[in-house]
């Protein structure tokens, strides 16, 4: 096992989630970016393994509590605690207001903002417990402006 901080990416298999989680990366953490197939989690693998063979990735759709709870107990067991997480993890189901369904609302809220939630509650405590950890927690500018 590494010496080095280790550090939670959600969402890493694309876009802000991967170059976060290439930046901890380069910067020396031991990173351990998400994704919700086995297919994203390989890919992310790769890279990061690209930059150290220490750095991994795991299977996480913090979208079902039960698989959230199951695999972080799982990170804890097989890294250790975390000294950064990023929640970076979101969908969009973009839609006018009038015409978004009550599963596209339940869809996001459930993801975006009850799976932010999920990570946190497993993963404080034993960060509280190491007196040490940092939460990053990554929304999109429509959270602050809104949209149609």
């Amino acid at each position: 096992m590494s010496d080095k901080a280790i550090a939670l990416v959600t969402g890493a298999s694309r876009g802000i989630g991967r170059a976060v989680a290439e930046r901890l990366a380069n910067d020396g953490f031991r990173v351990i970016g998400t994704a919700t197939s086995e297919n994203g989690a390989a890919s992310i693998r790769e890279a990061l393994q690209a930059i150290d063979a220490d750095n991994d990735a795991v299977v996480l759709n913090i979208a079902d509590a039960e698989q959230t709870n199951e695999a972080l107990k799982s990170f804890l067991t097989d890294f250790g605690t975390p000294a950064v997480i990023v929640n970076n993890a979101g969908i969009t189901r973009d839609n006018l207001f009038l015409r978004m369904s009550d599963d596209e609302w339940g869809d996001v809220i459930n993801t975006n903002l009850s799976g932010v939630f999920r990570v946190c509650k497993i993963m404080v405590k034993p960060m509280i417990k190491q007196k040490a950890g940092t939460i990053i927690n990554i929304s999109s500018i429509i959270g602050t402006t809104g949209n149609a």
